[in-house]
């Protein structure tokens, strides 16, 4: 049985230009903070997260849906970051997501 942790949530997707090379570089520099396994999905396409040529491959425009899935030891953790990254529109300083990585 698998016992990892498994979040999962949908935005959307609220910047004008749709989710181009900077927001998705920070969202995968976000991801790479965490050692739980994060994939972005939009419709059938699913990226891995830690790649910024994956995440292109989505063409998440503005108004359009992606549900973010994030399994591992601190799935919570990264969530919690990656909502933030969404929900502020990608204007969260690369600080503020430093502070979620658990001790350890």
């Amino acid at each position: 049985m698998d016992d990892r942790l498994i979040c999962r949530r949908t935005f959307v997707v609220e910047l004008e230009e749709g989710l181009h090379m900077r927001p998705l570089s920070q969202l995968a520099s976000r991801v790479r903070q965490f050692r739980s396994e994060v994939r972005i999905s939009k419709g059938a396409n699913i990226a891995d997260a830690r790649s910024v040529i994956d995440l292109l491959t989505l063409d998440a425009g503005c108004g359009e849906e992606v549900t973010v899935e994030v399994s591992g030891p601190d799935a919570e953790d990264a969530m919690q970051s990656l909502s933030r990254l969404f929900e502020s529109n990608f204007t969260e300083s690369p600080e503020a997501g430093g502070q979620d990585i658990a001790a350890g």
